[in-house]
Protein backbone atom coordinates (compact mmCIF):
# COMPACT_ATOMS: atom_id res chain seq x y z
CA UNK A 1 0.00 0.00 0.00
CA UNK A 2 3.10 2.26 0.46
CA UNK A 3 4.48 1.65 -2.94
CA UNK A 4 1.12 2.59 -4.62
CA UNK A 5 0.52 5.75 -1.94
CA UNK A 6 4.05 6.85 -2.99
CA UNK A 7 3.81 6.13 -6.72
CA UNK A 8 0.22 8.19 -6.95
CA UNK A 9 2.02 10.99 -4.76
CA UNK A 10 5.05 10.55 -7.62
CA UNK A 11 2.65 10.37 -10.24
CA UNK A 12 0.66 13.45 -8.97
CA UNK A 13 3.81 15.80 -8.35
CA UNK A 14 5.09 14.60 -12.17
CA UNK A 15 1.71 15.43 -13.64
CA UNK A 16 1.98 18.87 -11.92
CA UNK A 17 5.47 19.25 -13.29
CA UNK A 18 4.41 18.82 -17.27
CA UNK A 19 1.20 21.37 -16.64
CA UNK A 20 3.11 24.00 -15.25
CA UNK A 21 5.59 22.98 -17.87
CA UNK A 22 2.91 23.65 -20.61
CA UNK A 23 1.43 26.49 -18.78
CA UNK A 24 4.61 28.38 -19.04
CA UNK A 25 5.22 27.66 -23.05
CA UNK A 26 1.88 28.56 -23.75
CA UNK A 27 2.27 32.43 -22.25
CA UNK A 28 5.77 32.57 -23.95
CA UNK A 29 5.39 31.38 -26.85
CA UNK A 30 3.79 34.21 -28.21
CA UNK A 31 7.22 36.02 -27.65
CA UNK A 32 9.43 33.26 -28.66
CA UNK A 33 7.93 32.32 -32.13
CA UNK A 34 8.84 35.38 -33.96
CA UNK A 35 12.55 34.77 -32.87
CA UNK A 36 15.26 33.42 -34.48
CA UNK A 37 16.59 30.31 -32.25
CA UNK A 38 20.42 31.51 -31.46
CA UNK A 39 22.12 28.72 -30.01
CA UNK A 40 21.79 26.63 -27.14
CA UNK A 41 24.24 26.72 -24.26
CA UNK A 42 24.93 24.90 -20.81
CA UNK A 43 26.11 25.67 -17.19
CA UNK A 44 27.19 22.81 -14.66
CA UNK A 45 26.87 19.44 -16.49
CA UNK A 46 27.50 19.67 -20.03
CA UNK A 47 26.13 17.12 -22.10
CA UNK A 48 28.06 14.84 -24.95
CA UNK A 49 28.00 17.48 -28.17
CA UNK A 50 26.60 20.84 -26.14
CA UNK A 51 28.31 23.57 -25.20
CA UNK A 52 29.16 25.89 -22.29
CA UNK A 53 28.03 29.32 -22.61
CA UNK A 54 30.90 31.30 -23.85
CA UNK A 55 32.65 34.13 -21.49
CA UNK A 56 31.54 36.94 -24.42
CA UNK A 57 27.71 36.19 -23.77
CA UNK A 58 26.59 39.71 -21.69
CA UNK A 59 24.87 37.48 -19.23
CA UNK A 60 27.02 35.06 -17.47
CA UNK A 61 26.13 32.23 -15.21
CA UNK A 62 27.01 29.89 -11.91
CA UNK A 63 28.39 27.19 -12.92
CA UNK A 64 27.13 25.07 -9.87
CA UNK A 65 23.60 23.83 -11.44
CA UNK A 66 22.81 22.16 -14.37
CA UNK A 67 20.49 24.74 -16.47
CA UNK A 68 20.14 25.15 -20.09
CA UNK A 69 20.13 28.05 -21.93
CA UNK A 70 17.92 28.32 -24.73
CA UNK A 71 18.98 31.89 -26.95
CA UNK A 72 16.56 33.32 -29.48
CA UNK A 73 16.74 37.00 -31.18
CA UNK A 74 16.24 38.92 -34.23
CA UNK A 75 19.51 39.08 -35.96
CA UNK A 76 20.76 42.91 -35.52
CA UNK A 77 18.44 43.52 -32.89
CA UNK A 78 19.91 44.40 -29.21
CA UNK A 79 17.48 42.44 -27.31
CA UNK A 80 18.44 38.88 -26.19
CA UNK A 81 15.71 36.25 -25.04
CA UNK A 82 17.04 33.87 -22.78
CA UNK A 83 15.07 30.35 -21.52
CA UNK A 84 16.72 29.25 -18.31
CA UNK A 85 15.51 25.45 -17.91
CA UNK A 86 16.64 23.31 -14.74
CA UNK A 87 17.81 20.16 -15.71
CA UNK A 88 16.75 18.47 -12.33
CA UNK A 89 13.54 17.07 -11.96
CA UNK A 90 14.06 16.86 -8.11
CA UNK A 91 15.52 19.57 -6.87
CA UNK A 92 14.97 23.88 -6.76
CA UNK A 93 18.51 25.48 -7.96
CA UNK A 94 19.85 28.78 -6.97
CA UNK A 95 21.17 30.40 -10.12
CA UNK A 96 23.71 33.18 -9.71
CA UNK A 97 24.74 35.80 -12.36
CA UNK A 98 26.15 38.79 -13.68
CA UNK A 99 25.65 41.11 -16.43
CA UNK A 100 28.25 43.18 -18.73
CA UNK A 101 28.89 46.19 -18.19
CA UNK A 102 27.12 46.98 -21.56
CA UNK A 103 23.75 45.69 -21.01
CA UNK A 104 21.23 48.33 -20.23
CA UNK A 105 18.10 46.36 -19.44
CA UNK A 106 17.04 42.66 -17.23
CA UNK A 107 13.58 41.78 -17.24
CA UNK A 108 11.92 38.34 -16.01
CA UNK A 109 8.73 37.03 -18.20
CA UNK A 110 5.12 37.27 -15.47
CA UNK A 111 3.67 33.90 -16.97
CA UNK A 112 0.33 35.35 -15.21
CA UNK A 113 0.70 38.82 -16.13
CA UNK A 114 2.25 37.91 -19.57
CA UNK A 115 4.76 41.10 -19.38
CA UNK A 116 8.48 41.49 -18.57
CA UNK A 117 8.83 42.91 -14.96
CA UNK A 118 12.07 44.95 -15.09
CA UNK A 119 14.27 44.19 -12.83
CA UNK A 120 16.87 46.60 -10.37
CA UNK A 121 20.04 47.94 -11.23
CA UNK A 122 22.94 47.11 -8.86
CA UNK A 123 26.22 48.64 -9.04
CA UNK A 124 27.79 45.30 -8.60
CA UNK A 125 25.50 43.91 -11.91
CA UNK A 126 24.74 40.85 -9.99
CA UNK A 127 21.28 39.25 -10.74
CA UNK A 128 19.78 35.94 -8.91
CA UNK A 129 16.99 33.78 -8.99
CA UNK A 130 15.42 30.09 -8.43
CA UNK A 131 14.18 27.75 -10.40
CA UNK A 132 11.78 24.78 -9.55
CA UNK A 133 12.42 21.19 -10.56
CA UNK A 134 12.62 20.97 -14.18
CA UNK A 135 11.24 24.92 -14.34
CA UNK A 136 12.19 27.84 -16.86
CA UNK A 137 12.50 31.07 -16.43
CA UNK A 138 12.33 33.81 -19.75
CA UNK A 139 14.83 36.49 -19.07
CA UNK A 140 14.75 39.55 -21.50
CA UNK A 141 17.73 41.37 -21.92
CA UNK A 142 19.18 44.30 -23.98
CA UNK A 143 22.48 44.88 -25.29
CA UNK A 144 24.71 47.14 -26.97
CA UNK A 145 27.99 46.63 -28.63
CA UNK A 146 30.84 48.86 -27.15
CA UNK A 147 33.77 46.16 -28.25
CA UNK A 148 34.13 47.59 -32.26
CA UNK A 149 35.49 43.94 -33.55
CA UNK A 150 33.36 41.90 -35.80
CA UNK A 151 34.69 38.50 -36.51
CA UNK A 152 32.96 36.49 -39.03
CA UNK A 153 33.70 33.44 -38.00
CA UNK A 154 31.08 33.35 -35.36
CA UNK A 155 28.15 34.26 -37.67
CA UNK A 156 26.94 37.72 -39.09
CA UNK A 157 27.46 39.31 -35.91
CA UNK A 158 24.30 41.74 -36.29
CA UNK A 159 25.55 43.14 -40.06
CA UNK A 160 22.87 42.82 -42.45
CA UNK A 161 21.45 44.50 -45.56
CA UNK A 162 20.81 47.80 -45.69
CA UNK A 163 16.67 48.94 -46.14
CA UNK A 164 15.16 48.48 -49.07
CA UNK A 165 17.35 48.65 -52.51
CA UNK A 166 20.72 48.42 -51.00
CA UNK A 167 22.81 46.51 -54.13
CA UNK A 168 23.32 43.87 -52.00
CA UNK A 169 21.67 40.24 -51.69
CA UNK A 170 22.89 36.67 -50.58
CA UNK A 171 24.10 38.07 -47.16
CA UNK A 172 25.39 35.23 -45.05
CA UNK A 173 28.14 33.99 -43.00
CA UNK A 174 30.26 31.09 -44.22
CA UNK A 175 31.84 30.59 -40.79
CA UNK A 176 35.12 31.77 -42.06
CA UNK A 177 33.67 34.69 -43.51
CA UNK A 178 30.74 37.41 -44.24
CA UNK A 179 30.12 36.58 -47.46
CA UNK A 180 27.22 38.08 -50.31
CA UNK A 181 26.78 39.35 -54.08
CA UNK A 182 26.99 42.92 -55.78
CA UNK A 183 23.74 43.09 -57.38
CA UNK A 184 23.46 47.27 -57.67
CA UNK A 185 25.93 50.50 -58.14
CA UNK A 186 25.75 51.47 -54.40
CA UNK A 187 26.05 48.52 -51.93
CA UNK A 188 26.11 48.44 -48.35
CA UNK A 189 25.29 46.73 -45.70
CA UNK A 190 24.60 47.71 -41.63
CA UNK A 191 25.69 47.23 -38.32
CA UNK A 192 22.45 49.18 -35.85
CA UNK A 193 22.62 48.97 -31.79
CA UNK A 194 26.47 50.52 -31.12
CA UNK A 195 27.65 52.49 -28.50
CA UNK A 196 31.39 52.74 -29.33
CA UNK A 197 33.19 55.65 -28.13
CA UNK A 198 35.24 56.46 -31.38
CA UNK A 199 37.67 58.47 -29.43
CA UNK A 200 39.36 55.47 -27.91
CA UNK A 201 40.33 54.34 -31.75
CA UNK A 202 42.86 55.50 -33.92
CA UNK A 203 42.58 53.24 -37.14
CA UNK A 204 39.99 51.54 -39.31
CA UNK A 205 40.84 47.68 -40.51
CA UNK A 206 39.19 45.28 -42.83
CA UNK A 207 40.64 42.33 -44.21
CA UNK A 208 38.07 41.39 -47.48
CA UNK A 209 38.61 40.65 -50.98
CA UNK A 210 35.85 42.02 -53.84
CA UNK A 211 37.24 41.78 -57.21
CA UNK A 212 36.29 44.98 -59.43
CA UNK A 213 36.43 47.33 -56.91
CA UNK A 214 38.39 50.06 -56.00
CA UNK A 215 37.30 51.27 -53.14
CA UNK A 216 34.81 50.53 -49.93
CA UNK A 217 33.61 53.23 -47.23
CA UNK A 218 32.63 52.94 -43.75
CA UNK A 219 30.08 55.53 -42.64
CA UNK A 220 28.99 56.34 -38.95
CA UNK A 221 25.96 57.96 -37.31
CA UNK A 222 25.46 59.01 -33.23
CA UNK A 223 22.62 60.23 -31.59
CA UNK A 224 22.97 63.49 -32.69
CA UNK A 225 23.59 63.57 -36.01
CA UNK A 226 21.13 60.03 -37.50
CA UNK A 227 21.79 60.31 -40.90
CA UNK A 228 24.45 58.81 -43.03
CA UNK A 229 26.27 61.42 -45.07
CA UNK A 230 30.06 62.22 -46.10
CA UNK A 231 30.92 64.24 -42.67
CA UNK A 232 31.57 61.04 -41.05
CA UNK A 233 33.19 58.88 -43.22
CA UNK A 234 36.25 57.35 -44.02
CA UNK A 235 37.63 55.66 -47.34
CA UNK A 236 40.06 52.64 -47.90
CA UNK A 237 41.26 51.83 -51.04
CA UNK A 238 41.15 48.38 -52.70
CA UNK A 239 44.45 47.41 -54.66
CA UNK A 240 43.72 45.28 -57.67
CA UNK A 241 43.49 41.71 -56.53
CA UNK A 242 41.69 38.82 -56.81
CA UNK A 243 42.94 37.74 -53.71
CA UNK A 244 41.86 39.14 -49.90
CA UNK A 245 43.31 42.57 -48.77
CA UNK A 246 44.57 43.45 -45.79
CA UNK A 247 42.86 47.55 -45.69
CA UNK A 248 44.22 49.96 -42.92
CA UNK A 249 43.47 53.24 -42.80
CA UNK A 250 43.89 56.33 -40.10
CA UNK A 251 40.22 57.81 -38.43
CA UNK A 252 39.48 61.77 -39.15
CA UNK A 253 39.98 63.95 -36.12
CA UNK A 254 36.16 64.07 -36.34
CA UNK A 255 35.31 61.02 -34.99
CA UNK A 256 37.45 61.74 -31.69
CA UNK A 257 34.34 63.23 -30.04
CA UNK A 258 31.41 60.89 -31.09
CA UNK A 259 29.79 57.67 -29.88
CA UNK A 260 28.94 55.82 -32.60
CA UNK A 261 25.48 54.35 -32.75
CA UNK A 262 25.63 52.41 -36.67
CA UNK A 263 28.07 51.59 -39.11
CA UNK A 264 27.09 51.31 -42.91
CA UNK A 265 29.77 49.98 -44.95
CA UNK A 266 29.74 50.81 -48.85
CA UNK A 267 31.00 48.31 -50.83
CA UNK A 268 32.12 50.49 -53.73
CA UNK A 269 31.44 53.92 -55.98
CA UNK A 270 30.81 52.47 -59.37
CA UNK A 271 29.60 49.67 -61.43
CA UNK A 272 32.39 47.44 -61.97
CA UNK A 273 31.36 44.60 -59.38
CA UNK A 274 28.09 43.90 -59.72
CA UNK A 275 27.77 40.66 -59.92
CA UNK A 276 31.23 39.79 -58.02
CA UNK A 277 30.64 38.14 -54.84
CA UNK A 278 32.26 39.58 -51.62
CA UNK A 279 34.50 37.94 -48.38
CA UNK A 280 35.01 40.06 -45.24
CA UNK A 281 37.01 38.05 -42.84
CA UNK A 282 36.93 41.10 -39.93
CA UNK A 283 35.89 44.69 -39.46
CA UNK A 284 37.42 46.54 -36.25
CA UNK A 285 38.81 49.41 -34.86
CA UNK A 286 42.17 49.10 -33.29
CA UNK A 287 44.08 51.78 -31.07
Amino acid sequence: KKTASSSKIITRRKNAVVNQIKSEINSIKSFIKHLRQVDVMYTGSVPVGGFRITREFPIQFSDKSDVALGLFRKDGEPEYYILAVNLDYNKTVHINSNLAEDVSYLGVFDPELGVFKRQKDRADRAFSFQLGPGMGKLLKLQHFVSKPHFNFRSGLQGWKQGRGSSGVSDLHSSKEFLSGTVTGTNPYIIRENLQIAMSDYSNLEIRMRLPGSKQVSLHWITKEHPTYNNTRRVDLRLPESEGFSDLKVKLPDIARGDTAIGFRLTLNRNDQSIGQKFEIDYIRLAP
